[in-house]
């Protein structure tokens, strides 16, 4: 049986630096150590690296400057090219896989379920630092993208308690 192809989704990537990234290398080494096909999308960076791995086909999407004034235009740029990558590369994928819980999650699960594909969230971020509460009260629409994702996204990752309890309060099945 052939192991699935997923497309990991991440607003940052290798080579940036912090949290994100670095788990994001983590579980793309993980998959590949379990033998799935593993592609990641990420945003253009001002250079263009080597891929972090020559088994690792790294997209890079662009991304409106992520300057200040024009943050909005970036995010929203970003995730209408997610959308659109994932709709077109629909056949290539088994498992849409966004690694952050910001607007790119709502493209990736919308374009999982135009295309009859599994959509997994990886939220970052509990507590003070939920990206959920986040969504809720700082981005225009927040409350509806953070419901759409609760309720559409086939599987929601929680990496501790106060995440889990979270995603409780917001009437996720513990089975998802």
């Amino acid at each position: 049986m052939k192991s699935p192809a997923i497309c990991l989704v991440s607003f940052s990537f290798h080579p940036s630096i912090g949290g994100v990234p670095r788990k994001a290398r983590f579980l793309v080494e993980g998959l590949l150590a379990r033998k799935h096909r593993v592609t990641v999308v990420t945003r253009k960076a001002d250079s263009a690296p080597q891929a972090l791995c020559p088994d690792v086909p790294l997209i890079r999407l662009s991304c409106f400057p992520w300057v200040r004034g024009l943050r909005k235009f970036g995010e929203w740029h970003f995730l209408f090219n997610v959308l659109f990558f994932l709709v077109r590369h629909r056949r290539e994928f088994d498992i849409f896989h966004n690694f952050t819980g910001f607007s790119e999650a709502f493209a990736t699960v919308l374009a999982a379920k135009l295309t009859k594909k599994k959509a997994v969230v990886s939220l970052e971020g509990s507590g003070l630092s939920s990206e959920l509460r986040y969504l809720e009260e700082k981005k225009i629409f927040g409350k509806y993208l953070a419901r759409f994702l609760c309720k559409r996204a086939d599987r929601l990752v929680a990496v501790n308690d106060v995440m889990l309890s979270e995603l409780r309060e917001r009437g996720v099945e513990e089975s998802r």
